[in-house]
């Protein structure tokens, strides 16, 4: 079991480490979805997508996603055993990243080295109800989740991102800041912590291929895992979150990627844990200079709390000025006091 350390009224464990201990009887009576795919004749994409908007039942161990047998029974009409995992379909043509690509990037974890730099936070922010804010940290390429928050406001959050900057180590946090989320990292950089500030809906880099940053970001975390320089946790949640994500070419022949207004539209859960991992390595593909003109940890917060700061800052400045002054002439009137005799 994972060492966890509590701060902030919540609870780390760093790192997760999957239990292999799962009860006997909930193993025999449940399959995984890979598993599911293979007894249906489906596609492990397919089978992914059902998980993912609840056409699949499912039921959550620990970490993991299983699919009752009597919810392959119902499917197929009729009783049926769990099978050995044969090869799968690939995704269609549509589909973001490789089922393969993810699946070498699961295997890689383990053993993959956690790298000096970059050392970060990625936070994505929940802004409907059913969703969830999610923390992942960063080491080289160890993509490694920290907490899953939820029901808690935006500046409960942002002590929960602080706490992670603690227990991690990490140096630096790139901040989901549509909506709520602006609330938070405007919360960290008062408190003067390296926030980065990410707008997936703002001008992309690159504005000849990618409709917008949301698509640049998400393609750069594309070619980390087709080149193998990332490594994720074992987590069913994040695979499918992954697996389902879809592209397409807006009028112009750019690169467009679902937002999450788009997939909840659909149906479809927000892909939380996905975009927490895609913050993680946000920063590596965004020219923040070029774009946004200054550097994201300088970069004035909303107007009106920017004027309190240097209002706040102005009248510090003037009381430490004022008192300096009085602390002088206080020793000024000690040392005359002392020089003719007479108390002051």
């Amino acid at each position: 079991m994972a060492h966890q350390v509590k701060l902030g009224g919540l609870f780390f464990g760093i790192p997760h480490v999957r239990r292999n201990n799962m009860d006997q009887e909930t193993q025999k009576k449940t399959c995984t979805v890979k598993e599911a795919a293979k007894m249906l004749d489906i596609s492990q994409s397919t089978a992914y997508s059902m998980a993912r908007s609840g056409e699949l039942k499912t039921i959550r161990l620990r970490r993991r996603l299983l699919v009752p047998l009597w919810v392959i029974d119902e499917l197929l009409g009729h009783p049926t055993e769990k099978q050995e995992l044969g090869e799968f379909p690939e995704q269609g043509d549509d589909s973001l990243i490789c089922l393969s690509w993810i699946d070498a990037a699961v295997a890689r974890y383990p053993s993959m080295s956690a790298g000096a730099k970059p050392n970060r936070l990625g936070v994505d922010v929940a802004r409907f109800g059913s969703c969830a804010s999610e923390i992942y940290h960063r080491q080289g390429g160890r993509v490694t989740h920290i907490s899953t928050i939820r029901k808690l406001d935006n500046m409960e959050i942002a002590d929960a991102v602080i706490a992670a900057l603690q227990v991690t180590g990490a140096t630096e946090a790139t901040i989901d800041s549509v909506g709520v989320g602006a609330d938070t990292y405007n919360r960290l950089y008062e408190q003067r912590y390296c926030v980065y500030e990410a707008q997936p809906g703002k001008a992309a880099s690159d504005l000849e291929q990618f409709a917008n940053a949301r698509s640049e970001w998400w393609w750069a975390m594309r070619e980390a895992f087709r080149t193998g320089e990332i490594g994720i946790e074992d987590d069913d949640e994040l695979v499918i979150q992954l697996a389902s994500l879809k592209f397409s070419y807006d009028s112009r022949s750019r690169i467009n990627i679902e937002s999450k207004e788009d997939l909840l539209r659909k149906g479809l859960p927000s892909p939380d844990k996905a975009d927490g991992v895609m913050y993680c390595f946000a920063l590596d593909t965004t020219d923040w200079d070029t774009l946004l003109g200054k550097i994201l940890t300088r970069k004035t917060v909303d107007p009106a709390i920017a004027e309190e700061i240097e209002r706040q800052r102005a009248f510090e400045a003037t009381f430490a000025e004022d008192q300096r002054k009085s602390d002088a002439f206080e020793r000024q009137l000690e040392r005359r006091g002392k020089g003719t005799g007479r108390r002051w």
